[in-house]
């Protein structure tokens, strides 16, 4: 029945009469709609159509002919969808047979993980992997089997694993919803290769999948202890011994320590917890029961003094803060960047995050916090918020924006950077024998609808600690570039000169975008601001630079 507040609701009696036409309440669905129509379009209660006025009970009625005309459908054409079930099956079958490639290889020997989580994803989807039972060769490059999965393309998920490992950057229809490839490797941040019917014969594979190695807890007499920033959950191991007041220091150089599994090498951006400082008097037992929480190994450092590189107490070991963040939302800003950031800070790292609508910045004291996002949208700051803002980064405060919110850092000159406009873009592409039927087209080929771009990166910069190669894959859903003539130290982060990796951008576009701005930070006062050009969290999966992230968050003090 349709009530006085506006809400359409049903007993489950009510429900099965309403649908089924029984009982003399609801002689039949029609009629039922009949009155429920007209008692909304007594209230007002009409939204205006191509069709004519439509009743929200309508619209249901509309949804429940629909639902009862699909399995109607499929009944009556049970034959030949059955058959064409066979067949899809049958030409699956016949695909794999056909295809130049046997399988694909998964790698990562860093952070066990991210490797998991391709594990999950492929388990969820009824996708059989194999785990080599020894190392791997691959054109002319060896991968550890314990840090490697293969996927033989010969099993009835041939079609989804294609689609899961595709680069392809053509195709017939280059219209899209918003996003043109999502290749799961990529995602990851995952090195994945092609394998020929030669490469996976000669493999050897075991039924069983290897155990994650052991936290080993930490000795007490040690001088100090370390973690690497190259595991994902490294952030949320930081986050909670922070959370338990314990001091910690980050190494912005390599060096070489003396541990008690031998001398090793440990890359900037590692994470070390002097005992010569003030700590808290349980400590072996916080880092120990955090360390098994986060699934991330601590060593031992049995020395202050190191083999090479920096030694434990120099002053290239900053401190680090636990960062007080301030993230804003509300009227105009994109609810889904900003739910992913919190998604990503609360479930992944463990991080508390305040959230404000940016029409109450003004009433807002940013001294109770360390650091301010701005994701992206339509930014209209309350008046004088923009200098408080500049005041409190000068005296020590990080500005963090993504995508357009580059727009306002650029617009208050807290970034040195020049964004494109629209109709930048549109002078890519000439309108001159364009047609009016061919628009939508023209206009397709002038987006960026979710794809892969490759930039160059500087891994000795604090902003990209915890990664290894010199290239990273960005997600880019829009066609917004940012251009800067500053030096490497201020943009340690460019796509490259052939930036598209997979998913469709029209090459006028892709050409414009190479050697564009992809990541910024410059200093300001005692402070910093920092720009991502694309959106690092995107829908929550793009696992390989959740991190850029948290090190805005957790490396900025190493910025300056």
């Amino acid at each position: 029945m349709f009530d006085s507040q506006k809400q359409l609701y049903f007993s489950q009696e009510g429900f099965d009469d309403f649908y089924y036409g029984k009982g003399s309440s609801y002689p039949d669905a029609q009629g039922s709609i009949g009155v429920l129509f007209e008692q909304a379009s007594s209230r007002g209660h009409l939204q205006d159509s191509i069709n004519g006025p439509l009743a929200f009970p309508q619209t249901i009625q509309n949804q429940f002919t629909m639902s009862v005309a699909v399995f109607d459908g499929a009944m009556a054409n049970k034959a030949a969808l059955l058959d064409y079930q066979h067949n899809f099956y049958k030409e699956t079958a016949e695909l794999a047979s056909q295809d130049d490639n046997a399988a694909y290889l998964i790698h990562e020997p860093q952070d066990s993980w991210r490797l998991e989580k391709a594990r999950w994803v492929l388990t969820q989807h009824n996708i059989r992997y194999q785990q080599p039972r020894e190392d791997i060769e691959v054109n002319d490059t060896v991968y550890k089997a314990n840090s490697t999965l293969v996927v033989p393309l010969a099993q009835p998920q041939y079609r989804l694993i294609k689609s899961l490992f595709s680069t392809q950057q053509d195709f017939a229809d280059n219209t899209f919803y918003d996003v043109s490839n999502f290749n799961l490797p990529l995602a990851f941040d995952l090195t994945f290769a092609p394998m020929s019917s030669r490469e996976l014969r000669r493999a050897k594979f075991t039924d069983t999948s290897p155990s994650p190695a052991p936290i080993v807890p930490v000795d007490s007499d040690a001088y100090a202890y370390a973690f690497e920033w190259h595991h994902y959950k490294a952030p949320a191991l930081l986050q909670e011994l922070l959370d338990k007041g314990v001091a910690a220091r980050i190494a912005t150089q390599p060096f070489t320590a003396a541990t008690t599994q031998g001398n090793l090498s440990l890359a900037a951006g590692t994470i070390v917890i002097p005992l010569g400082v003030p700590q808290p008097q349980a400590l072996i037992e916080l880092v120990n029961a955090a360390a098994v929480d986060a699934g991330v190994p601590v060593l031992s450092l049995s020395s202050g003094f190191t083999r090479t590189g920096i030694d434990i107490g120099s002053r290239s070991m900053v401190p680090v803060k636990a960062p007080k963040v301030l993230l804003v939302g509300g009227e105009g800003v994109s609810p889904y960047q900003a739910g992913e950031v919190w998604h990503y800070l609360d479930t992944q790292v463990g991080m508390p995050v305040t959230l404000v609508e940016q029409r109450h910045l003004d009433n807002v004291s940013l001294h109770d916090y360390t650091h301010v996002v701005f994701v992206g949208g339509r930014y209209d700051l309350p008046e004088g918020v923009d200098e408080t803002l500049t005041d409190w980064v000068r005296a020590g405060g990080t500005l963090v924006g993504q995508t357009s919110a580059l727009r306002l850092f650029a617009r208050h000159n807290w970034l040195d950077i020049k964004l494109s406009s629209r109709q930048d873009v549109a002078d890519l592409f000439s309108d001159k024998t364009l047609t009016f039927a061919d628009r939508s087209a023209h206009n397709a080929q002038q987006l960026v609808a979710g794809a892969v771009y490759q930039a160059d990166i500087d891994i000795s910069h604090p902003l990209f600690y915890g990664y290894d190669a010199p290239q990273l894959n960005l997600f880019k859903t829009s066609n917004m570039m940012v251009f800067s003539n500053a030096s490497p130290t201020v943009v340690p982060a460019r796509y490259t000169d052939s930036p598209l990796v997979a998913g469709f951008s029209a090459d006028p576009v892709a050409n414009e975008i190479a050697g564009s701005v992809a990541v910024v930070a410059e200093a300001m006062g005692r402070g910093r601001v920092i720009g991502f050009t694309d959106d690092p969290q995107f829908r929550g999966f793009w696992y390989g630079t959740n991190k850029l992230m948290s090190n805005a968050l957790f490396m900025a003090e190493a910025i300056n």
